[in-house]
């Protein structure tokens, strides 16, 4: 059987090995790391200095009683089989006696287990579990926290059990200091104080967003054109050399124009976002600096200050918070994405000083106009950085103290505090926004850390080093960028961040042809062909700046799709069926193919492209492990006999469905042929009995290892008595257009 959950593939292993045995050698919580037999908690001989963070791997006990170590399922040891009366104990070491937020990592597969967080030697009892999280399975974790005040330095911190069937994967004891009961002195501004985020009433917020990305960056395969150039800039030469400057600048204006309208800032409000996120490109608001008239000068553009207060107008309207992030800065900040447009016959902005002055003279700017503003959240004052600053570093993600980035960043506070003393500033790391070390503290306070979340697990071991910067160094911290993944993957990486109190703002909003954002940008054949011939023939093509103009065009809200899955997996809300309008209306007369992303609700599965040759440009449904379940609503004009055939595919043969209708059962499919690819598909049916009426038929996955494309119904008399017509495919971009 082919296991598909990402937590098992066996590439992860040694990562996760690797960064477990940092975490050893890091934090000595006792003398050893095996099984002591007698009383070795509260030596604290080998306890490092004191700390306001911790994070504890459950095997690093100091002792244990009752209970025993167990490995898991990927490689990690933890404290399994607790029952009434077994306990385990840590010695810490820690920096202040005040309050700390305590997690824990528990696992039970019954929901059953309860115990107590106590001092193992003065026997204070600091907090009392009396539920644990129903896991499910012992090898899925959730965490509890609990907010409790603990002695300044050495103690040993003991979890006892009142209630057995539960298991230990890890602790984490991040110092919160001193919980005031009353909300802050409201400033009119959302700001940063200690380690939270305050609205302009002074009450905590918490950010749940969404990036405008490809909107002024066309990062090349956001345009699906990452095989013809390497940069946005390349992308508008290319452009600019086949339909002409005059219609590439009408292409960019409609583009614009259409990605973003008052209508999306709407549609974000009401899915449950309170943030839009806008990546600037300075090319917009200024000159590059080999084309001013002279070095020092700064020529303003209209055309990004017009587009940005357009946005700032409309979410201020809607009372969404906008976060102002300058992804592309003059020259550049880094050379390993082309999400930074980087020229590398130019100097970047590391190697010009005039590229720093002219970034930070756009700043002033920006912050000038908008400083009364309370809508804005605030200045990301670089989106990311990929530089190598040390000549002996070959690795960006290993800077030793990230010197001229810490310098920028401390230059422009002090120059936009001088037009405005009201925002705050957010600030990325290098090595694509995961890499803060050195750049805190930073000499100005209304400061918060922001990082990228791209192609990482979701474990607490993820953010293990952004949760260290926030207690130690008392700012917030901020998920600024992730995305580009399946819906699983951000149902996983919300629950992380929620738990851990980490506003969060995901990436794209709207990309061309893409399931994986919440809105999908319907590319046209035509463009393929286009972008084809310019990749083989590069011959010019009759009407290719109209090609260009639809796809612009295609960027307004109401012509693309929403993908509610990703949706439902970032907000965990869903339109339910009983509130759509039926998408299918099944006649005697036809076969009606009905394409598996077009449900009216899905719980747990992927969308993905497909390469089923019978349905080019299509998506299907994938991930389909035990439990997953798609929901359709069709109108069945007449009661019969129905067939209903399945495009399918299966590695191994694994894989089997049931159909539901009301909470029975009607019909199953308890096998799937392996088709050896999941991109292999074939075809396997059965007959089901269907009512007249509009009607939901939910798909039920009962074994994973299976991927659905579409499925056929027809009723079984026209089969057999005589000519259909042919299938009529319903595409989710038409599901859209047609309001289902």
């Amino acid at each position: 059987m082919i296991l598909r959950s990402p937590a098992l593939l066996p590439w992860i292993y040694p990562i996760v090995a690797g960064r477990r045995r940092l975490f050893d050698e890091r934090f000595a919580f006792c003398g050893t790391r095996t099984p002591l037999t007698e009383n070795e908690c509260g030596s604290y001989d080998d306890l490092e200095e004191a700390s306001s963070f911790l994070f504890i791997p459950a095997s690093s006990y100091c002792e244990l009683d009752g209970a025993e170590q167990q490995s898991t399922t990927v490689g990690e040891n933890r404290v399994a089989s607790l029952s009434k009366g077994d306990w385990v104990a840590y010695d810490v070491n820690l920096l202040n006696s005040t309050y700390y937020r305590v997690q824990f990592q528990i696992s039970s597969a019954d929901g059953e287990g309860a115990f107590r967080f106590e001092n193992a030697f003065t026997k204070e009892i600091y907090a009392s579990i009396e539920t644990v999280p129903h896991t499910g399975d012992a090898d899925v974790y959730d965490s509890i926290s609990r907010d409790v005040r603990l002695p300044e330095g050495s103690s040993t911190l003991l979890l006892r059990s009142i209630e057995p069937g539960w298991n230990l994967q890890s602790l984490n004891i991040e110092e919160i200091g001193e919980i005031s009961e009353t909300i802050e002195e409201a400033t009119g501004f959302v700001r940063a104080h200690g380690r939270e985020i305050l609205d302009a009433k002074g009450n905590i917020l918490h950010f749940k967003g969404m990036g405008l990305g490809g909107w002024m960056v066309h990062e090349p395969y956001m345009m699906l054109a990452d095989e013809l150039v390497k940069t946005p800039t390349e992308f508008l030469n290319l452009l600019r050399d086949r339909i002409g400057y005059t219609d590439t600048a009408s292409f960019r204006k409609q583009w614009l124009e259409n990605y973003v309208t008052l209508k999306d800032v709407q549609k974000l409000k009401s899915l449950g976002f309170n943030l839009f996120q806008a990546p600037l490109h300075y090319d917009l608001f200024t000159l590059p600096i080999e084309k001013e008239p002279e070095r020092g000068h700064d020529t303003w553009l209209l055309t990004g200050f017009d587009l940005l207060d357009q946005l700032v107008d409309w979410c201020t309207q809607e009372e969404i918070y906008l976060a102002i992030v300058l992804q592309v800065a003059p020259g550049g900040q880094g050379r390993a994405s082309s999400a930074y447009d980087y020229d590398i016959t130019k100097p970047s902005l590391w190697e010009d000083d005039e590229n720093i002055r002219k970034t930070i003279a756009l700043w002033r700017e920006i912050a000038r106009r908008y400083r009364d503003n309370e809508w804005v959240a605030g200045y990301d004052l670089l989106g990311a950085v990929d530089w190598i600053f040390q000549s002996n570093n070959t690795n960006d993600c290993k800077e030793v103290d990230n010197t001229p980035l810490k310098t920028f960043y401390e230059r422009a506070i002090e120059e936009i505090r001088q037009v405005d003393p009201n925002h705050m500033f957010i600030l990325n790391g290098n090595c694509g926004g995961t890499h803060h070390k050195g750049i805190f503290p930073i000499s100005r306070n209304n400061t918060a850390l922001g990082f990228h979340h791209y192609w990482t697990e979701n474990n607490l071991e993820s953010l293990q080093a952004y949760l260290e910067f926030r207690a130690t160094n008392h700012v917030p911290i901020l998920m600024m960028q992730a995305g580009e993944n399946h819906n699983k993957w951000y149902q996983e990486a919300v629950d992380l961040f929620e738990r851990n109190q980490i506003g969060w703002s995901f990436f794209p909003w709207k990309k061309i042809d893409a399931p994986s954002s919440p809105f999908t940008i319907l590319g046209t054949n035509l463009y393929y062909a286009l972008l084809d011939k310019w990749q083989n023939e590069k011959l010019d093509i009759l009407n290719a700046n109209q090609i260009m103009f639809d796809v612009a065009d295609n960027a307004k809200l109401e012509k693309c799709t929403l993908n509610e899955a990703v949706t439902v997996a970032i907000m965990g809300v869903n339109t339910e069926c009983d509130q759509a309008a039926p998408s299918y209306t099944i006649t005697p007369d036809k076969l009606e193919r009905i394409e598996a992303e077009s449900f009216c609700r899905l719980q747990n599965a992927v969308i993905e492209n497909t390469a089923d040759e019978l349905d080019t440009g299509g998506f299907n449904l994938g991930w389909l492990n035990k439990g997953v379940a798609a929901s359709y609503k069709l109108n069945v004009t007449v009661a019969g006999d129905y067939e209903i055939t399945y495009r399918v595919a299966s590695i191994d043969g694994d894989g089997s469905f049931r159909i539901e209708k009301d909470g029975s059962i009607i019909g199953e499919i308890q096998s799937i042929p392996a088709t050896k690819e999941w991109q292999k598909w074939t075809d396997v049916s059965h007959v089901v009995n269907l009512s007249s009426g509009v009607q939901v038929l939910n798909i039920v996955s009962s074994q994973q290892g299976w991927n659905l494309n579409w499925f056929e119904i027809a009723l079984l008399e026209s089969l057999t008595g005589g000519q259909l017509e042919d299938p009529i495919v319903f595409e989710a971009e038409r599901n859209a257009k047609e309001g289902s």
